[in-house]
């Protein structure tokens, strides 16, 4: 008869469980040893989260902790809120710059003085370039009036530039720009008064990306009540707004 130890090797040597140890013979492991084994894995996850160009850090956490806090602190101030006056000779200066330059007042005040607003925001679909939604400061609810299908029409028209590329960015009238983002569905465009800053884009990315995740196989319907749930989503990028630099 074999001995207990050779017959437990062979069994685990076929594939079989080997018996279990007595409990007082158990490897005694502890967290620290837990913690120095995971340790190498952990800081090099990190490292690529962190510091990776496009990572998920950069694409999805950073802009849903912004969105979140905005939602926080949307209750506190108004959309409408305006820039601090500058002073009496600025204001001159400003005045006959746009008078040159054939823009308004509030553009030059607003450019000059490092602040931005976003004041609407179309979700238009990318094929047809139909209106999906829209959003806007100071409106209750999702309407498609005049003003609005005009609008939209106007910057589906304007999307692309002469060789058929669909442009990132360019004028609206009355000093406004139109920020684009592409999605795989939709095209959202965010009129803005200001200088709407490169590195807040990636917000803008992660609204579209949310609805297209949650929305585009409705796309084809574009029903209004589809029209207001979208909204929502999209009054999020009214929220988008930086503290003055100073004069």
């Amino acid at each position: 008869m074999r001995p207990a130890a050779s017959l437990g090797e062979e069994m685990t040597a076929t594939g079989m469980a080997a018996p279990a140890l007595p409990a007082d013979e158990l490897p005694d492991y502890t967290d620290e040893d837990l913690t120095a084994a995971l340790a190498p894995v952990m800081e090099q996850s990190l490292q690529q989260t962190l510091h990776q160009s496009g990572s998920c850090m950069d694409t999805h956490w950073e802009p849903w902790l912004r969105s979140t806090i905005r939602r926080a602190l949307a209750e506190q101030r108004s959309l409408q809120d305006t820039v601090d006056e500058p002073g009496l000779f600025e204001r001159f200066c400003w005045r006959i710059a746009a008078f040159f330059q054939g823009g308004s007042y509030e553009q030059m005040l607003w450019e000059n003085s490092k602040r931005f607003r976003v004041e609407e925001v179309y979700l238009l679909e990318r094929g047809s370039r139909e209106l999906l939604s829209h959003a806007g400061i100071g409106e209750p609810g999702f309407s498609q009036n005049r003003r609005i299908l005009e609008n939209a029409r106007r910057l589906a028209e304007s999307l692309h530039d002469d060789e058929g590329t669909i442009r990132l960015q360019f004028r609206q009238p009355r000093g406004r720009k139109a920020e684009v983002r592409v999605g795989r569905h939709a095209v959202l465009i965010a009129v803005v008064l200001g200088e709407f800053p490169e590195a807040l884009r990636v917000d803008l990315d992660y609204c579209l990306r949310r609805v297209e995740e949650r929305f585009s196989a409705r796309f084809a319907d574009r029903d209004e009540s589809l029209a207001r749930v979208v909204q929502t989503y999209l009054e999020e990028c009214l929220l988008i707004a930086m503290p003055g630099a100073g004069h």
